[in-house]
């Protein structure tokens, strides 16, 4: 069943929840993670690599004694300039490091709600084949498949140690 908009009730409810989270994540940002996500936000636009190549152009042309009018307090090298950029990757750098680190917890709460609702669904489909082999067998249904094992409760920690067998 579907409302006006064309989709499933579960489906909004789910769509919900997911952007609670989403907006839950973004409000418990600090200060800090806020003013990180803004200055890497701005600096990952093309106007910010725009204006870094007009300013530096604009610093090697005057500095470089192009433009008559313009002191040279900067000769080549540029010393200065190159003290500048190197500040300002520093720091940039470390803006985006503080940016991902948040958006990896939230990624890893992403995949934990994944585990959670795949182990979930596991267990329903478990039970259902439960229920479904035994209606079949009462009802005396012909051809029933053997392979009963698909019924079978799932170990959790098994598969865990058998990732890790295989992955070492």
């Amino acid at each position: 069943m579907t409302d006006e908009s064309g989709s499933a009730p579960a489906q909004e409810k789910n769509l919900s929840a997911i952007a609670d989270m989403e907006t839950k994540g973004l409000d418990e940002r600090t200060r800090g993670e806020r003013i990180s996500d803004g200055i890497s936000s701005f600096a990952s636009t093309p106007s910010f690599a725009m204006g870094h190549a007009v300013f530096f152009t604009l610093w090697v042309v005057t500095q470089s004694g192009l433009v008559s009018f313009v002191p040279v307090f900067d000769p080549f090298p540029f010393t200065f300039l190159t003290f500048i950029v190197s500040l300002e990757a520093i720091f940039l750098s470390l803006f985006v490091l503080v940016s991902q680190n948040r958006m990896t917890r939230q990624a890893d709460r992403r995949s934990h709600l994944d585990l959670q609702v795949n182990l979930l669904a596991e267990q329903e489909s478990t039970s259902a084949l439960k229920l479904l082999y035994a209606m079949a067998k009462h009802l005396e249904v012909p051809d029933l498949p053997a392979e009963e094992s698909l019924a079978a409760e799932t170990s959790i920690r098994g598969l865990i140690e058998g990732v890790e067998e295989v992955t070492e």
